[in-house]
């Protein structure tokens, strides 16, 4: 496609400009006041899980490379990654929060101030990441690893980290239970139910089994064989993948729902 030429002295580039600064301005203030703080809090939440998956990236090429790295040097690969991913874990918590309020207490949830509203969840949950950043930071240890995203976190605080996030998303699960069973009355439950059991099914079957059998083979398969070291790296590793997969799933339950 080729476009018309023009220099400083066309006679059409002032309206041109001036066109396109009015267009600009309305797709910002489109972006900024057309989003209610759901869907907000959504979109942090996808970026969040997007950047939490790139960790994977130099995971692979130290596995494909054979190259063991320490845990400092894997705390600062992983910082993006590692933080993305607590930070993903409390937005999904203030995400099933913001639904129970919307459907509880309509009316308090529409007179509630957006801005701050988004900005204390955002607070929260940077807050939450920064303390385990701190933590991980320095407990960090010499120790030679293949960086996968967990393994940002020192094996010192590594359970605590686990434990935190197992609860967060038990929390998630109890709240779109409660919600579950809150909507009973509503004309379309057929449809949201549906969805909700999907979301249930997602949190049981993604991060909660992730983190109850970690904690697990932690705990309860100790043992002075090496391979051990490994089980809750390849079951986060697959859980990851499994996660994916199941969203996907429930994505297209919701979709075929709404």
């Amino acid at each position: 496609m080729a476009f018309p030429e023009m220099n400083a002295s066309s006679d059409s580039l002032p309206s041109f400009f001036l066109f396109h600064k009015f267009t600009s301005a309305a797709f910002i203030l489109c972006a900024l006041f057309g989003w209610n703080r759901c869907n907000i809090l959504i979109a942090l939440q996808a970026v969040s899980d997007f950047l939490h998956q790139l960790g994977h990236v130099p995971y692979m090429y130290l596995a494909y490379t054979e190259t063991l790295v320490t845990n400092r040097t894997c705390y600062f690969i992983q910082f993006v990654s590692f933080s993305a991913c607590d930070f993903s874990t409390m937005i999904m918590l203030f995400l099933a929060v913001d639904r129970l309020l919307a459907t509880k207490t309509p009316y308090f949830y529409a007179k509630m101030n957006s801005a701050f509203y988004v900005c204390a969840v955002v607070g929260v949950g940077l807050v939450y990441c920064a303390v385990f950043k701190v933590l991980a930071y320095e407990t960090s240890t010499e120790d030679l690893t293949m960086c996968l995203v967990p393994e940002a976190v020192s094996p010192s605080i590594a359970n605590v980290w686990f434990m935190s996030n197992g609860i967060l998303n038990v929390g998630v699960t109890v709240i779109y239970g409660v919600l579950m069973f809150s909507i009973k009355n509503v004309r379309e439950y057929e449809k949201l139910n549906k969805s909700l059991y999907a979301m249930i099914i997602v949190h049981i079957f993604g991060w909660i089994l992730t983190m109850v059998v970690t904690l697990v083979a932690t705990y309860v398969l100790k043992s002075d064989c090496k391979e051990l070291y490994f089980i809750p790296k390849l079951l986060f590793l697959a859980q990851c993948i499994h996660r994916t997969g199941i969203e996907v799933f429930a994505s297209v339950i919701h979709a075929k729902n709404v």
